[in-house]
């Protein structure tokens, strides 16, 4: 599936012509330097942390940096919070699966939903999330870009 707003597009395009089949993950400069708006107010960046509960999954995925428009659209300050306190607790786990899937297999994801944000209003959005290398080269990072619908028809 092809993401259908033209942005979103963009990235993914920057992203598989810097991955080029054998190609280290790019990283979040090199997506910068590709033309990517890393600043855009729908942008953000996931991480994963170690997880201390044995009652949840080993790896945890943390908001290390959320644009303008998450808060804006869903009431909370994502950054420096675990997915698991900002999602509401029925679709935690599918999140976290996602997200690990995006970084084991080193692809990108594109989805087309409703939030699933703790004590949010349902809205409809688009984003895609594209694996990057972190700091230690791994990839162990998501970077995406959500585009809520009512943002576009403001």
């Amino acid at each position: 599936m092809k993401p259908a707003k033209p942005l979103l597009q963009s990235v993914r395009d920057s992203w598989v012509s810097l991955t080029d089949g054998e190609q280290p993950l790019p990283t979040l400069g090199d997506l910068e330097a590709a033309g990517v708006p890393i600043e855009h107010p729908g942008a953000a960046i996931l991480g994963t942390v170690a997880n201390d509960d044995a009652r949840q999954p080993a790896q945890a995925f943390r908001v290390v940096h959320a644009g303008a428009d998450h808060l804006k659209h869903t009431g909370l300050e994502m950054s420096g919070q675990t997915i698991a306190a900002v999602t509401h607790p029925l679709h935690r786990e599918r999140l976290e699966q996602m997200y690990a899937q995006i970084v084991e297999t080193r692809t990108p994801h594109q989805w087309r939903c409703l939030n699933l944000t703790r004590n949010a209003p349902p809205e409809r959005y688009e984003r895609v999330l594209v694996p990057i290398a972190d700091d230690q080269g791994d990839g162990r990072c998501l970077f995406g870009i959500w585009i809520w619908e009512s943002s576009e028809l403001a």
